[in-house]
């Protein structure tokens, strides 16, 4: 008989003790939550506003926690322990100020080990309650709502996980922080070149960033996305920007959204930008930076009367000459440039230069020189080129293009050699500089250079 008293008083003492740890849990999350309501709306904590939704789910799965345990709920109790531990992990992966990171580490490990007293009470309460025949105390129907609730928050917290683990950020991300795996799918997609430097990207997608993400380098801003599952894109230069607007303001659920524009009708695309930790403004300032400092008079006049950039214009105005240059004409920083890339040998003498780039003749171009032919272009910020002595010339055909406004040709050489430059849109001086071109063709071959240019097959 005893023993059955002082098994009563050791139920109650561990009631008291579980419903006492339950009570200061509810306590404090909900003083906790009250004062998350009070300062998001306030917007007075800027830091609380952009993870005030991580908040929220935290404290209010820790109510719900605290609560079914209060009534005897073990599910519950093991729920709350979870749900700290998984909050104090976390944690560590919090790009915060270190000092804040101790003090927050600290008191969630001192309340996980306080939710641990609790599940040990528990336990052992209900194991006198069994031995001593006796129902559970508390609201039944309070537990079955606990347990009811917690499983689509667990739901939701392992979904929240997977995604994680694919390593989509929810926040704007500097260059050097993005995962090898998505900088190689950019290069894969040609969204980002060799000659590129990453400095911000957002993905507004859940799994992988194919379904969506913005891109800041050092020469571009893009956006991509997906449509009926085809994957489509837009890219600005840098210094074709005419303006920036918000479009609209972010907050914890959407991503603030900003449309660029460029010279023209119609000529704009969107970045969307997760706010969290004041990223997005930072992306937005780095690119309104080096776009001011790249934008050309040519830019800016193409946007003062909304119309498209004069490439022409552009190109003079980076000591780029129109048409065919003569030899002697060419800038020595051209000159310099050339022999840089070994596309022009000391020991030659350049005849006929030109380029059709806008910015830098790097981006393509044809130079003739007193024993050579080639060219030059960009292929995913690679420079290519293709060289050929003028005795080794076959034949120089017409090459149909896909934009009407491009005028090509294609150099053949000996087995299967070839290349397709990009010439002047000017009919006169092309002509003249093929019927000069050839002249120093029939010049240089030799008889074994045209026996094997009478065996190479014409490739048109």
């Amino acid at each position: 008989m005893q023993d059955e008293v002082d098994q009563q008083k050791d139920v109650i003492k561990l009631r008291r003790r579980f419903r006492g740890a339950a009570t200061f849990f509810i306590v404090i999350y909900l003083i906790g939550l009250i004062s998350i309501t009070v300062g998001y709306f306030s917007n007075e904590n800027q830091a609380l506003t952009e993870h005030v939704i991580e908040y929220i789910f935290t404290f209010v799965g820790v109510l719900i926690a605290a609560l079914a345990a209060w009534h005897a709920s073990r599910l519950a109790a093991l729920s709350l322990s979870l749900i700290l531990l998984i909050s104090l992990i976390s944690l560590f992966f919090t790009q915060a100020d270190q000092s804040i990171i101790l003090r927050q580490s600290i008191r969630l490990f001192i309340y996980f080990l306080l939710s641990l007293y609790l599940l040990r009470n528990m336990w052992r309460y209900y194991a006198l309650r069994r031995t001593l025949d006796a129902p559970i105390e508390g609201w039944a129907w309070l537990r079955w709502l606990g347990i009811g609730l917690l499983l689509p928050y667990f739901g939701m917290l392992v979904l929240g996980l997977t995604v994680l683990s694919f390593g989509v950020s929810s926040a704007v991300i500097k260059g050097q922080d993005i995962p090898v795996e998505q900088l190689d799918w950019m290069v894969e997609q040609n969204f980002l070149h060799a000659d590129e430097t990453p400095l911000y990207f957002y993905s507004e997608a859940l799994f992988a960033i194919r379904e969506g993400g913005n891109l800041l380098t050092d020469k571009y801003a893009g956006s991509w996305w997906l449509d009926d599952g085809e994957l489509q894109s837009v890219w600005f230069r840098l210094g074709e920007i005419c303006r920036v607007e918000l479009t609209q303001p972010g907050d914890y659920i959407t991503d603030a959204i900003y449309t660029l524009y460029g010279p023209g009708e119609d000529n704009w695309m969107q970045v969307w930008l997760s706010i969290e930790d004041d990223q997005h403004k930072r992306f937005i300032s780095r690119l309104k930076t080096l776009n001011q400092f790249k934008l050309t008079e040519a830019a800016k006049t193409a946007c003062a009367e909304n119309r498209a950039i004069d490439k022409a214009a552009l190109a003079l105005e980076n000591n780029i000459q129109p048409g065919f240059v003569a030899g002697p004409n060419m800038s020595e920083a051209h000159i310099k440039w050339l022999k840089q890339q070994n596309y022009l040998l000391n020991d030659e003498q350049p005849v006929t230069f030109y380029s059709y780039g806008a910015y830098h003749i790097n981006e393509g171009g044809l130079l003739l020189t007193n024993s050579h032919i080639g060219g030059w272009y960009l292929h995913r910020g690679k420079q290519r080129g293709w060289w050929q002595s003028l005795g080794k010339i076959c034949r120089i055909e017409p090459e149909e293009a896909t934009n009407e406004m491009d005028v090509l040709y294609r150099f053949t050489a000996p087995e299967d050699d070839w290349f397709v430059a990009e010439f002047p849109k000017d009919d006169e001086q092309n002509q003249a500089f093929l019927d000069d071109l050839q002249q120093r063709i029939d010049t240089a071959q030799t008889a074994e250079d045209l026996a094997a240019c009478q065996a190479a097959p014409s490739t048109l």
